[in-house]
């Protein structure tokens, strides 16, 4: 294939010349013209690849610039075209702290790029780079004097805004409800969120429910439900087990998170039968989502404080280090009528 020969002739060079800097293995690479042709006009992406490190670089070849202009002609252009775009996606490539080790590093960790965005790198047969949705395999190696350069065959564009991505995930309900409540603004910019986004299915089963008992999802209800589904803090799959206590979400209640049998189970005060998490670890630009299955539901009882900040529930803050890597709205209260002839419905149901 040629893929091979090229990375092979680029691996070589590389080994031949271990003194040179990112930026100049790069510059020289017969894989790496295009993303040569986009750092060159940069001075501060120049000065970055070639500052005395250690560096990090994710370097998407020709083959990956290609496959994102064919995929995704959009945002191809606006890469290429917008230098304040294309400066963050290539800074999203940096990981300005250290020279990450494969063979150093937990089998997956989430780490702050110098696009101060975060990257879960997964470490199973290879490595693989996890963002948003997509995913990026590293093919090969070099080591430089200021760090290594690590071969990739996707582009990696940044995390985006957390409603764009819950319907990049397919969450349409989800988002269509956030919506009617006038809430995407807000969940869009609250930063360092976790949130446990329940699937299509789960708000139909919800909403049938409903129109079957002739009961009203009204939007202070939605509003409270939806705000239950979003942890203060950022809490990866990796974070889970740390968690040893109920939270409590922007809603004001608490929301209870725990592992059984391999599962990551999660309920609200409301749901006799836990959630599951089916997907997790999508990251959105402001933290993380994880798809359940289960709508989560309040407990029957008296309204609960706002809440509208919120500490990290776990220390979630990703170093690397050069030697040994370790990449580690308010809630509105339910109508008493509506809450005691609809909650207890559901809980039986879910």
């Amino acid at each position: 294939m040629q893929f091979v020969t090229f990375a092979t002739a680029f691996l070589a060079s590389a080994a031949l010349a271990q003194e040179k800097t990112i930026f100049d293995i790069v510059a020289g690479s017969p894989v790496h013209k295009t993303l040569a042709g986009l750092v060159v006009p940069l001075q501060p992406i120049v000065d970055v690849l070639k500052s005395k490190g250690p560096l990090t670089l994710f370097a998407p070849t020709d083959d990956a610039f290609n496959k994102l202009k064919e995929t995704d002609p959009k945002t191809f252009a606006a890469v290429t075209t917008n230098q304040t775009l294309l400066a963050t996606v290539l800074q999203y490539h940096v990981l300005a702290d250290g020279a990450f080790d494969p063979a150093k590093a937990a089998p997956l960790q989430f780490v702050t790029t110098a696009a101060k965005a975060t990257l879960g790198v997964r470490v199973k047969d290879g490595v693989t780079l996890e963002f948003g949705l997509g995913t990026s395999k590293v093919t090969s190696s070099a080591p430089a004097s200021n760090g290594v350069v690590h071969i990739v065959d996707t582009v990696l564009t940044p995390p985006k805004k957390t409603s764009e991505t819950a319907t990049a995930a397919g969450l349409t309900e989800l988002v269509k409800y956030l919506s009617k409540v006038s809430l995407v603004d807000a969940v869009d910019n609250t930063e360092k969120t976790t949130i446990f986004a329940p699937n299509n299915e789960a708000f139909n089963t919800l909403v049938k429910f409903a129109a079957d008992n002739k009961l009203d999802l009204t939007d202070a209800l939605l509003k409270s439900t939806l705000t239950l589904h979003v942890i203060p803090g950022v809490v990866y799959s990796t974070d889970i087990p740390k968690v040893t206590a109920p939270v409590k979400a922007l809603s004001g209640d608490l929301v209870t998170i725990k592992i059984e049998n391999g599962s990551v189970l999660v309920s609200g005060e409301g749901n006799t039968k836990p959630a599951k998490v089916i997907k997790a670890d999508v990251l959105h630009s402001k933290g993380v989502i994880h798809v359940i299955d289960t709508v989560l539901l309040q407990k029957l009882g008296a309204p609960k404080p706002s809440v509208t900040t919120g500490a990290p529930i776990v220390s979630t803050t990703a170093a690397v280090v050069s030697a040994t890597p370790t990449y580690a709205v308010a809630s509105s209260a339910f109508k008493a009528s509506f809450a005691v002839a609809m909650i207890p419905a559901i809980v039986c149901l879910l």
